[in-house]
Formats: structure tokens, C-alpha cells, sequence
């Protein structure tokens, strides 16, 4: 299948385009050089010229702290970005599969977030992004929103490749012990919608909202310790420096995060056979190959 990968630098969109090219779909990789999404132009002409069978949206502005600074910039890239591409979808009559997060809730829930539960975002990112899940609901397009949290990988910034390079660097690390989520890796949530595509290509009532994340949830500073411990076990870090569990009030930030980003991936699991992602089997290899 022609897939246009949009965000083909990012964690997940490198991913993507490996894994596509792997299982022989002709892949169109789009970074923002190439098309910005926020461009309705851009993403007309784009598609225009390529033809894509289906689209995969990989691109965001996921600076979480930067988007309360630059609002418009987060709404450009994760809302009206995601509308313009719903609306070239529709025109090709293409399915259409993008990436949400957990940063739609509040994080207030006592239990592991379920695709009926009501989003109410907390920050500038979540708001943005849920914008854009309701502008794609509403366009008339065959889409597949696929909500996933924590993401760590072997390429881009992400949570553990920070912390496995400041433990090489520090005696003492101070983690955030007091929010709770489900990590997943870019590589399984790429899996996870190249497995979803097939099924949603010829199975349109299939389309909607899923969740799709980690199958144990950990705090951060307990994904931080897992992270280090294999490094130490590995032999890539000499030293494991002295953890210390502190609560979000003690590591100020510009946006708010949600306490609980526990998601549950008991939908996709039924409907597309695929179950959530092994993150400590993905950490591990992440860590070995870092």
C-alpha cells in the first residue's frame, strides 16, 4: 500500500516508515522540510502529487512546556494540521491514522483510562491535540485516532534516553515519583497501526478512537530506575547514581501534568488481535543499543 508517513523524523514516524518499508508498502516519508502540515496549501499540493492510499500522522508539536509559551504554534501543528489532512483524506477517499495522548485527560480518574471516558485536557498540548481528534471526528473521514502515552524509542528526545544520559553524568537524579502512566515504545506503536490500516482499508466501521499503551503502568521515577538498572547490567553506565523519588511540586514546570495517564488497551487488543506494548522488553533493547 502507498502510505504517506507525515512526521517521518519523529520517534514513531522513523519507525513507521522502517517497519512499511520492511513489509513491502511503498512509503512516502514526509518531514516538515517537505510538508507542513499546518500549510492547508502545503497538504492539498502534497497529496495531490503523491496520491497516497492512506495516511499516517506522525507529526506534532510535542513540546508539552513550549505550547503554554507558544499556544498557536501547538493549535497550527496538532489541530487545523490534523484537520487539513482530514480533508485531504476525504478527498482521496483515503483512511486516515493519527496519533493522540493521554494529555486529553485530567489525569483525576482512579483507574486506567478507557475510550469512553470524557477527555478534559489540563494543558495547552492536551487541548491542542484534543482539537485536533474532533476536527478529524468531524471531517467525514475513515480515521483511526490511536491515544498512546509515554513514548520512549531509539530516536528523537524522549524521557529515558534523557535519563540514561544525565546518569552518566550525575551522582544523584531527581525523579517525579507522584504521576503514573503506561510507557510505550515508538516501535510498537508504529506495529500497532500498521496492523490496524489493513483492517480499517477495508473494514470502515472499524474507525474511531482506541487506546494503546504500555501494559503496566509505573511512575517516572520508577521507568527511570528500570532504564538505569538495565544500563548498569549492561555495562553502559559504570556508575548508577543515587535515585531520588520527589513529588511534581518539587520539579517545577510550565505545564500542568496529568496525575494518572494510565490508558487501557483492551479495545485494540480485541478488535485488531495486537495487545499492549511490552515497554521493559523494548527497554531493554533500546538500552542495549544506546
Amino acid at each position: 500500500m502507498k502510505i504517506l508517513v507525515t512526521g517521518a523524523n519523529g520517534q514513531v514516524g522513523r519507525e513507521l516508515v522502517e517497519l512499511g518499508l520492511q513489509q513491502g508498502d511503498d512509503i512516502i516519508a514526509a518531514d516538515r522540510s517537505q510538508l507542513d502540515i499546518s500549510c492547508q496549501q502545503s497538504v492539498n499540493d502534497f497529496c495531490r502529487r503523491h496520491q497516497p492510499e492512506a495516511i499516517m500522522n506522525a507529526a506534532a508539536f510535542t513540546a508539552v512546556d513550549l505550547a503554554e509559551a507558544e499556544p498557536e504554534k501547538a493549535f497550527a501543528v496538532n489541530a487545523q494540521g490534523v484537520k487539513y489532512l482530514a480533508a485531504a483524506a476525504c478527498d482521496l477517499n483515503i483512511p486516515i491514522l493519527h496519533i493522540s495522548t493521554d494529555y486529553v485527560f485530567d489525569g483525576q480518574a482512579d483507574r486506567p483510562y478507557s475510550e469512553q471516558d470524557t477527555p478534559n485536557p489540563i494543558n495547552i498540548y492536551g487541548q491542542s491535540k484534543l482539537q485536533g481528534e474532533v476536527f478529524l471526528h468531524n471531517s467525514g473521514a475513515r480515521y483511526l485516532i490511536l491515544r498512546t502515552s509515554w513514548v520512549f524509542g531509539r530516536y528523537g528526545h524522549n524521557f529515558v534516553k534523557t535519563m540514561l544520559r544525565l546518569a552518566s553524568e550525575r551522582d544523584e537524579l531527581s525523579v517525579i515519583d507522584d504521576q503514573v502512566g503506561c510507557p510505550t515504545a515508538a516501535t510498537d506503536i508504529a506495529r500497532a497501526l500498521l496492523t490496524a490500516l489493513p483492517a480499517l482499508h477495508h473494514n470502515p466501521a472499524l474507525a474511531g478512537i482506541y487506546h494503546y499503551a504500555g501494559r503496566s503502568a509505573v511512575s517516572w521515577f520508577e521507568l527511570a530506575s528500570a532504564a538505569i538498572t538495565f544500563a548498569q547490567e549492561k555495562n553502559i553506565i559504570c556508575n548508577k547514581p543515587t535515585l531520588k523519588a520527589i513529588l511534581s511540586e518539587q520539579y517545577p514546570v510550565a505545564a500542568i501534568r496529568p496525575v494518572n495517564s494510565r490508558l487501557d488497551s483492551g479495545k485494540f487488543k480485541r478488535v485488531f488481535g495486537m495487545p499492549g506494548s511490552d515497554w521493559r522488553l523494548a527497554l531493554q533493547a533500546i538500552v542495549s543499543g544506546a
